[in-house]
């Protein structure tokens, strides 16, 4: 992206200019006319680059999280997730994430519970510890720490959440955001499997939002959970949970028959369901034939 910068008269032939990002790098280029501004312009000059420094990040992070208690060890294990900072308050390339907290309300020691270069990292809490902190830092420093509150999960549910196919890689979800009291939105969409093994994929919502295009990882002829999250100001509301495909077909195979009586003029019959990497849509009823 070029600018253009005009009306260059100064003595000496110089000029100053403002508003460069950190760690960007830029190129200038110059030509010239006569000061009447009469006749032609000159060629332009060769070009210079110029790589400006890096800064510590300016930006906060968007954070989420999921928590599962364990009593045998009297801790809590979280899985905190989050998203890039924008380029701009990155100030350069962003080496890693610190997650942590403080050892109790009266002393700023910092216990590291993660260190590293994901989006994401699951670690175990101790019982009472509901506050979490979590820095960006390149190679001039951290970014201004995030606040996470691992809030109560148990305000209300919205009345109801659709899902519907926009194209074979995206689906639209909608909602009621009639409820005044709702700071924001989390939308999580995963791949169900037939293990149960679920990998979560999130973003965020502001209140004013009624609808939202989950474009990441969507493909067609898979069957995604989708859930909604209410913010309010000092809970998280339940979920509401609905279930989409992009794009439907046949399934894959035909169900296991089994037969498990025969009679004179019966038959008893039972079938296993065909699992869901294979389905390719919603299964709606079966025929069968003798």
């Amino acid at each position: 992206e070029w600018s253009t910068i005009t009306n260059i008269i100064s003595q000496p032939l110089q000029m100053e200019h403002c508003g460069f990002l950190f760690a960007q790098t830029y190129h200038f280029q110059m030509r010239c006319i006569k000061q009447s501004l009469r006749g032609y312009w000159s060629e332009w000059s060769h070009t210079k680059s110029f790589l400006m420094h890096e800064a510590a990040p300016t930006g906060r992070l968007d954070v989420w999280w999921n928590t599962e208690p364990l009593e045998s060890e009297k801790s809590t294990e979280v899985k905190l997730l989050w998203k890039t900072m924008k380029k701009e308050e990155a100030n350069g390339e962003i080496l890693g994430y610190l997650v942590y907290y403080m050892a109790g309300e009266e002393t700023e020691e910092q216990t590291v519970v993660c260190n590293t270069s994901e989006m994401r990292c699951s670690f175990l809490m101790p019982d009472g510890v509901k506050k979490l902190y979590i820095q960006a830092y390149n190679a001039a420093g951290r970014s201004p720490a995030t606040e996470v509150l691992l809030l109560n999960r148990k305000g209300p549910p919205l009345s109801h959440v659709q899902a519907f196919p926009n194209d074979e890689h995206s689906l639209w979800v909608e909602w009621d955001a009639s409820e005044a009291s709702v700071g924001g939105y989390i939308l999580e969409w995963c791949k169900l499997t037939e293990s149960g093994f679920c990998s979560i994929y999130w973003k965020m919502e502001p209140k004013q939002n009624s609808k939202s295009l989950l474009k990441e990882y969507i493909e067609p002829f898979v069957l995604f959970r989708i859930s909604l999250y209410p913010l309010y100001k000092d809970s998280v509301g339940l979920p509401v949970v609905t279930e989409a495909y992009s794009k439907q077909k046949a399934p894959s195979r035909s169900p296991k028959l089994h037969l498990k009586s025969i009679g004179k003029s019966h038959a008893k019959l039972a079938w296993e369901a065909v699992p869901v990497e294979e389905q390719n849509g919603f299964i709606i009823s079966y025929t069968l034939f003798w």
